[in-house]
């Protein structure tokens, strides 16, 4: 019963700039309307500074295309930080003029909205123009339970996080994107965003072309948590981490892509650091540092994915895709495709006083002064199973894997081949090196280097023809790398190992324990993800189940989002309004000790303090390719 009088006690207020309302502005409006209400505002231009005023209501405009809030710059253009509760929200508006740099000594945060304490509902809002201290776009401070959804923060400043501010608190980001926003001047973080001790969920997130001068070009997130699925970080620039700056966090990304994103110093795609990330179905392309072209992970980081493509990545020092230093990393069933370390070491991998346990990756087209395809260095283990590496190449030693004085190798069931320059392995003297069922074939420096003696016909080893299904040694892409029936590989590996089907582990990338759990279909999902019918690209997890077509999600039920796309309810559980889920809007400097003269970079010490290709990875990201190649990206 008193459900029923507070539902039928509220009302609506309306706000006309022409006079034809209860109000002429949206302070008046809200002044007019008490908690549970709702403030409909109709299309136009409002220049004023907007304040709920402790009042939870619904502030509603006629569309963010048609009705805009512009703040006098005199503090943030909107402000709900006065104790408002649950059923507050803003819907509708184009948000410009705020500029909370110099609002008050204690307060110069969310230029174009600052929320504080309250678990709001933000939607279809664009932010553009404003300017804070912290949040240029927005700040939203300690709210349990915020939403933001069909949002855009564009082209706001401020000194920390140029777009969006999340301090503390929950809140769920859904189809929001963050393009062209800065952090400066000097020493600043976070272009696109900062997330600081928050518990941040996202899908549908768009970072594009945003820029700090310090840390996190597009992401800058520090504490907390975060989850991000089908999410894209494109065209960041920083000092460290051009796409994203990570520390002491917890981070699952998947189904995500992290492309052409720029770092002076560390980590062009991600620099993370005292953070546990685990990554799913994530490319990693295009992106450049001086050090980890597409990752830096840095001290007291760990790092574990499958299914992670990384290409075509450049480093100008060590780690042309990943730069590992005091920590550790657990990769499987990956791709690690035409890196460079331009002047340093390590193309693909570089290994600085860490621990790394690779199984089932193909490394091809990988280049560096050494160790073409990985860099083991003084401290550090490398467990590696089950890998190819193919046409990788060194200028100094060691096309394939490079391992110095004090560096650990356990190497298993691998093709190392037709290296195009250097050898197969190179171990300098004190090196610990175990190859076993192994195949070192063709490698233009030789099977081994600088002293390590050929293992060749021992524990398994072998230098024979691999026999791919596809292959030609001339620089190229478009090879498959998987063993032709007539392999002598097949069955050749570690007797007491076996693959998928039961029989004796094969040698190389698809054979072993782990070797079924590959992407064949190139949609971006495998069987161990849940792929049902790894040979057919339509069929995923992340598809949509259509009509007649069998279980295309895979989900153990058929045509479930058969509907005719006029308001269905959705069924689905995915981020679209109608029942079809579909995607329209229905309603080292250093010298080494050993001969080699390797040249490594500085290790990392966790405070971004250090100073500063070509070809294809294997196909197949799925629905964040998808969503890239639909948001079109800014180049800057």
């Amino acid at each position: 019963m008193l459900l029923l009088l507070s539902v039928a006690s509220a009302a609506t207020v309306y706000v006309a700039s022409d006079g034809s309302g209860d109000a002429t502005t949206i302070q008046g409006g809200i002044a007019l309307a008490g908690t549970g209400d709702t403030v409909s505002v109709a299309a136009g231009t409002y220049l004023e500074d907007v304040d709920f005023q402790a009042k939870s209501l619904a502030l509603v405009g006629a569309g963010s295309g048609s009705t805009f809030i512009v703040g006098t710059g005199a503090g943030p253009a909107v402000q709900v930080a006065s104790g408002e509760g649950p059923g507050t929200s803003i819907t509708g508006f184009t948000i410009s003029g705020g500029d909370a740099t110099a609002y008050s000594p204690s307060n110069t945060t969310g230029g174009g909205l600052f929320v504080s304490g309250v678990p709001i509902a933000l939607s279809d809002l664009l932010f553009t123009g404003n300017t804070a201290g912290y949040g240029g776009g927005a700040m939203i401070a300690d709210a349990a339970g915020a939403t933001v959804t069909d949002c855009t923060f564009e082209s706001n400043g401020a000194t920390v996080a140029g777009g969006l501010y999340i301090d503390g608190g929950s809140t769920t980001l859904t189809r929001v994107t963050l393009s062209d926003n800065t952090a400066a001047p000097a020493s600043e973080y976070g272009g696109g965003a900062v997330f600081y001790g928050a518990s941040v969920t996202a899908s549908d997130l768009a970072f594009d072309a945003n820029s700090a001068s310090k840390d996190g070009g597009n992401l800058y997130a520090i504490g907390g948590t975060f989850s991000c699925d089908t999410c894209t970080f494109a065209g960041g620039t920083a000092e460290a981490g051009g796409g994203a700056y990570l520390a002491s966090i917890t981070v699952t990304l998947s189904s995500v892509a992290i492309t052409d994103n720029l770092a002076t110093a560390n980590g062009g795609g991600i620099d993370v650091n005292e953070s546990t990330l685990t990554l799913a179905r994530v490319s990693l392309d295009g992106n450049a540092a001086a050090y980890g072209g597409a990752v830096l992970v840095g001290t007291g980081a760990s790092v574990s994915g499958a299914h992670v493509n990384v290409t075509s990545n450049n480093a100008s020092g060590a780690g042309g895709g990943l730069y590992v230093a005091d920590s550790t990393i657990d990769l499987r069933n990956s791709s690690i495709f035409a890196n460079t370390a331009s002047t340093s070491n390590g193309g693909g991998i570089a290994l600085d006083g860490s621990s790394a346990a690779l199984a089932n990756i193909v490394f091809g087209l990988n280049s560096g002064y050494s160790g073409g395809a990985m860099h083991v260095n003084d401290g550090s283990t490398a467990t590696v199973t089950n890998i190819t590496a193919t046409e990788n190449a060194s200028s100094n030693s060691a096309g394939g894997i490079r391992v110095t004085s004090a560096g650990q190798l356990a190497l298993a069931n691998s093709i190392i081949a037709w290296s195009s320059d250097g050898s197969g392995i190179s171990g300098a003297t004190g090196a610990t090196i175990s190859v076993v069922y192994g195949d070192l074939y063709e490698n233009t420096g030789g099977a081994t280097s600088s002293g390590y003696a050929d293992p060749t016909g021992l524990n398994g080893n072998v230098a024979v023809n691999p026999e791919f299904v596809n292959f030609a040694d001339d620089g190229a892409t478009g090879d498959d790398l998987h063993l032709a029936a007539t392999s002598p590989l097949i069955d050749a590996g570690d007797p007491t190992l076996f693959d998928a089907d039961g029989s004796r582990c094969d040698i190389g990338a698809y054979g072993g324990p782990s070797g079924g759990d590959w992407d064949n279909d190139g949609d971006g999902w495998s069987s161990a993800d849940g792929d049902c019918d790894d040979g057919d690209a339509s069929v995923h997890p992340g598809q949509d189940d259509g009509c007649g077509n069998g279980d295309e999600d895979c989900d153990g039920t058929t045509d479930e989002d058969c509907g005719d796309d006029t308001g269905d309810a959705d069924t689905d559980a995915d981020s679209d309004a109608d029942s079809d889920a579909d995607s329209d809007a229905d309603t080292d400097t250093d010298t080494d000790s050993d001969s080699g003269g390797d040249v490594d970079g500085p290790k990392r010490d966790g405070c971004g303090c250090a100073s500063g290709g070509s070809g294809a990875g294997m196909a197949g990201l799925g629905a964040a390719a998808v969503l890239l190649a639909r948001r079109g990206r800014r180049r800057v």
